[in-house]
């Protein structure tokens, strides 16, 4: 029997979270092996896992082929996009090394190269993995249910308030049991409190907020 449309975003959430609690161990143990990582990272990968697998579960309520269009002249637009992107980011690069007096820490070449690869590829699986979860699935969801205005400012809050629920860095100092991924996740939401607080943190809410109410209103549009 299908899920009323009220209840679809509270089982995601709760899969998600359930998901990473028991996942995040198993994945720090699993790593410990090939590729050792810290607790906080291997909780943050949990959850970026666990998105993806609760997301499986309502796959077919994503309009794939309008989030991501393929056909036509819609691959002439994903490439100016990236073009844009680059340019821009190097741009506030420049900026960023002018204001710092041209300093900054120095990497060997392999590391420098090993920095761009790894950005190129985040960059090109991590923002459509937030778009199909954030608008194509979330925001869809809450437009749905509450019209597309309060939808629409909801899913920028979400969006917002995302980027605020980091794992604390402290807990790879204390020991890991397959019960530690509620601890952490846990310290995560009482952290997500309290860094909005913050007043340097303020400015980076605001922000987050308008990214997500502009990539929100473009997807409706």
């Amino acid at each position: 029997m299908p899920l009323s449309g009220k209840f679809i975003l509270p089982v995601f959430f709760l899969t998600l979270f359930v998901s990473a609690i028991i996942l995040g161990p198993l994945l720090y143990f699993g790593l410990a092996v090939v590729w050792p990582v810290p607790f906080h990272r291997a909780m943050d990968r949990a959850i970026l896992i666990s998105a993806v697998g609760a997301l499986g579960l309502f796959w077919s309520r994503i309009p794939l082929g309008k989030l991501w269009p393929w056909n036509g002249g819609a691959w002439k637009g994903w490439l100016l996009g990236f073009f844009i992107a680059a340019v821009s980011i190097q741009a506030m690069m420049a900026c960023h090394l002018a204001l710092s007096g041209f300093t900054s820490a120095h990497l060997s070449g392999s590391k420098a190269w090993g920095r761009v690869l790894l950005a190129i590829v985040a960059a090109l699986i991590v923002p459509p993995l937030e778009e199909t979860v954030f608008r194509g699935f979330i925001q869809r969801e809450l437009v749905q249910g509450l019209g597309w205005r309060a939808g629409w400012v909801l899913a920028a809050a979400i969006f917002m308030l995302a980027h605020f629920l980091k794992i604390p860095v402290e807990l790879d100092h204390q020991p890991v049991h397959f019960w530690s991924g509620a601890t952490a996740l846990g310290a995560a939401f009482v952290n997500m409190g309290h860094d909005l607080l913050l007043p340097d943190n303020i400015g980076k809410a605001i922000n987050l907020f308008l990214i997500g109410l502009i990539l929100g209103g473009v997807f409706l549009r």
